[in-house]
């Protein structure tokens, strides 16, 4: 047997090498309820129970949801074996992962007004840049309806994502090795309920504990603009009149530069929530590009940005041999 899982009632399913489901009685002497395949060719790879309700994922690239009046759902969409299964709320939203690098989201269980689909599409396909070994599905916050899908990638990465628009909301590295397994819990803080904790264990023989802010938001949503306002408002910590007036000079300069205003609003609340600063005396950033498209104004902008949150104390931008970039 390859994977098991238990439902509420008392069935056990097992799941086997030849592709085979087996249903027991868990509550008895294990009789054997039912034998159904669930694999056309290959093993039962993941399986997860939900009240009445099982579903399976396998390594003939489909996952099925097997209900308790044996009706099938089958999902079709991977191109490679599933690795594992996720969901929320009794298979109201479906999380496969799967060594096609790709994480798909599904929502079998139709909403009020909506129409059964014969055969389920994915809602969105997170992309991965390694196999997807395992996968989670939670709530933001109690009492809240905001989905998050956390990811565990052969990479050695961590991925948080919005499970209902699908798009990436946090990366995180740190484990040396591929990530196995990942699971969520949530904490307490004084009688209330605090952030969600993701635990994820790898083959560089560690187990790893992340945070994440209940407030996420997609890269899509964050400006220059959006960050200096909430460093002016307290909303985020280690702000200072230099910093919001460093990135607001900096988003008046960069017209039409979306991509890299986006990437420094970013990386700058992240900066200043860290726990801890890694220095590194060899890296440098590169700006490059022909004579007179304003690099070194560029350079002196980010330079003020980084100075104003306490990461560098001096610095000069000069021409490099060829005159066609700026290095801070």
């Amino acid at each position: 047997m390859r994977t098991l899982a238990c439902c509420k009632d008392g069935r056990v399913f097992s799941g086997g090498k030849d592709g085979s489901l087996l249903v027991r009685d868990g509550r008895s002497t294990g009789t054997l309820l039912l034998e159904r395949k669930a694999a056309d060719g290959g093993a039962v790879t993941a399986l997860l129970s939900a009240r009445d309700d099982v579903a399976s994922g396998s390594d003939d690239f489909a996952a099925r949801i097997w209900r308790r009046d044996e009706t099938v759902i089958v999902l079709l969409g991977h191109t490679d074996a599933i690795r594992c299964v996720a969901c929320l709320d009794d298979f109201a939203v479906v999380a496969t992962g799967s060594a096609d690098t790709t994480v798909r989201l599904w929502r079998p269980r139709r909403r009020q007004g909506e129409e059964e689909e014969d055969t389920p599409t994915p809602r969105h396909v997170l992309r991965h840049s390694g196999s997807v070994e395992d996968v989670a599905c939670y709530w933001a916050a109690a009492g809240e309806q905001e989905a998050r899908v956390a990811s565990a990638c052969s990479d050695g990465t961590v991925r948080i994502w919005d499970g209902e628009r699908g798009c990436l909301l946090a990366k995180r590295e740190g484990h040396r090795d591929f990530v196995g397994s990942i699971m969520t819990f949530a904490t307490q803080q004084s009688g209330n309920h605090g952030p969600m904790v993701v635990a994820t264990g790898s083959d560089d023989a560690t187990v790893r504990l992340w945070t994440f802010d209940e407030d996420l938001r997609s890269e899509a949503d964050i400006s220059l603009e959006t960050v200096a306002t909430e460093l002016e408002e307290r909303r985020l910590p280690g702000g200072s009149c230099a910093l919001v007036s460093a990135l607001r000079d900096l988003d008046d300069f960069l017209i039409g530069r979306v991509e890299v205003k986006r990437r420094v609003a970013v990386l700058v609340p992240r900066a200043l929530t860290a726990t801890h600063r890694v220095l590194n005396e060899d890296k440098d950033t590169l700006i490059e590009g022909p004579p007179g498209t304003g690099k070194t104004q560029v350079a002196r902008r980010l330079y003020h940005v980084l100075n104003a949150m306490g990461f560098v104390r001096e610095g000069v931008a000069s021409d490099d041999v060829d005159g066609c970039s700026k290095r801070l």
